[in-house]
């Protein structure tokens, strides 16, 4: 019987929804109706592949609690860091275990991981350039080739940053208002208002990240740490003659994660001949995030 494709979409609307079922491990989370204004909130049976049981308009803990009240049983709830939806669980199931997903604990990790790394960069020494003999009659024309710098090494997160923070401000100088500019750049009114208020690209990478008076003495610390030394006391007075003005407490407290890993370093020491190249800011955040099982 030929018919039109509106025509089957709307009887398989009004096909009633198939039974939820007992759930022992639910997973929740959010998704966009329109990113920024609408929200809902999915609901998936985890202990049975995956299978999405409900979907919520909103994502209010006072639906989701009256949700689990309907449904008892749920014995793990796996969540996000969302206050709304640990609330909705805390009074909808009380009995629940909730734990955080694998995937939000990853993209925390990494998001914090990248934060750092670009907070404090400038600890990480570039290696000294390493002449290699060459033959000359490979040598073509042209600037000489010397070792990369950090500037040459920014992430494609910090050159979108930097475009970004230069396009707003531009705006920002033709006294475009604030809702202008988000609508002229097709980004969220909040946006405009942090780049607005940061006074440099480097801030805004950081992502708030505190700065330490230490952070220009740590090469030198770990340059110290790797010839032996471990006296704090020592070395506090060391970068105090050159110029440190915060305090031995901090000084102690950056140093004590830091003497365990220094105290197994001859095990991994390189070959004579051959100085261990430093990361850079990009490659160093997938090493510290990526699981040993899984690098290459």
């Amino acid at each position: 019987m030929p018919v039109s494709r509106s025509t089957l979409l709307r009887r398989i609307r009004h096909l009633p929804d198939p039974p939820v079922g007992p759930v022992t491990v639910l997973g929740v989370d959010e998704f966009a109706v329109r990113r920024g204004r609408n929200y809902g909130t999915v609901l998936v049976d985890l202990s049975e592949g995956n299978r999405p049981v409900d979907v919520l308009d909103g994502r209010d803990a006072g639906d989701f609690a009256d949700w689990l009240r309907a449904h008892p049983g749920v014995q793990v709830i796996c969540r996000d860091r969302a206050g709304g939806y640990a609330d909705g669980a805390r009074h909808g199931a009380p009995q629940a275990v909730q734990v955080a997903d694998r995937w939000h604990m990853w993209d925390n990790l990494c998001q914090q991981v990248n934060k750092l790394v670009a907070a404090h960069h400038t600890c990480l020494v570039e290696p000294a350039p390493v002449s290699a003999p060459r033959d000359d009659s490979e040598h073509c024309s042209g600037e000489p080739a010397g070792p990369a710098t950090l500037d040459q090494l920014r992430t494609t997160r910090t050159e979108r940053t930097r475009w970004r923070f230069l396009e707003i401000h531009a705006l920002g100088v033709q006294g475009l208002s604030l809702p202008m500019i988000a609508r002229l750049l097709g980004v969220n009114f909040k946006t405009v208002r942090r780049y607005l208020r940061a006074d440099s690209v480097e801030q805004l990478v950081a992502g708030g990240v505190r700065t330490s008076k230490l952070d220009p003495f740590k090469p030198y610390l770990h340059h110290r740490l790797l010839a032996g030394a471990r006296n704090a006391t020592a070395l506090h007075a060391e970068i105090v003659e050159q110029g440190y003005t915060g305090s031995y407490n901090t000084l102690e407290r950056y140093l004590k994660p830091l003497r365990r890993c220094h105290a197994h370093a001859g095990a991994a020491e390189p070959a004579a001949g051959g100085a261990a190249r430093p990361p850079d800011g990009s490659p160093a955040c997938p090493v510290i995030w990526t699981p040993p099982t899984t690098r290459a």
